[in-house]
């Protein structure tokens, strides 16, 4: 099951396991992992149940419980394009921007020298005469990719 959009986690339900004996009712607990109903953070979670008789057989039932994060990581102040002149007679310009900012729903990993995103322009870039599609790229602890796409188009000025 995936996580619940927007969280590291979801829930999970399941029956009860039913045992029978040709003794009696059996005793029923569980033995490992959260009971059912409860929120799993993403990842694999092991439960297991074990019924005893009154004579001290023990049966077990055992299955896993897996929390799969689908979600990619989401840019906010993704720039808009973003068109400028050069000065009259240079071929090129200098460009600002705010750089947008990654979030994800279960955690970024690092993709670049302990830098949470990589872009292939940075604020402050020099750009020259056309158009240049900056791309900014970041992942989460699922290898999840999420990305920010903008264009910027320099315009040559004359003298």
């Amino acid at each position: 099951m995936s996580t619940a959009p927007g969280n590291s986690s979801n829930t999970a339900t399941w029956n009860e396991p039913e045992v029978t004996d040709n003794n009696g009712a059996p005793n029923v607990t569980r033995t490992n992992g959260l009971p059912s109903g409860s929120n799993f953070e993403s990842g694999t979670t092991h439960i297991r149940y074990e019924a005893t008789d009154s004579a001290g057989n023990v049966a077990t039932c055992e299955f896993t419980v897996n929390i799969i994060d689908d979600e990619s990581p989401v840019f906010s102040d993704c720039p808009d394009s973003i068109t400028n002149n050069t000065i009259p007679g240079a071929v090129n310009a200098i460009i600002q921007w705010t750089a947008p900012t990654p979030t994800d729903n279960v955690g970024l990993t690092e993709v670049d020298g302990g830098q949470l995103y990589i872009c292939n322009y940075n604020p402050g870039s020099l750009f020259g005469i056309g158009s240049t599609v900056v791309t900014c790229t970041a992942k989460d602890e699922s290898n999840n990719t999420g990305t920010c796409e903008f264009n910027v188009q320099i315009i040559g000025m004359c003298m």
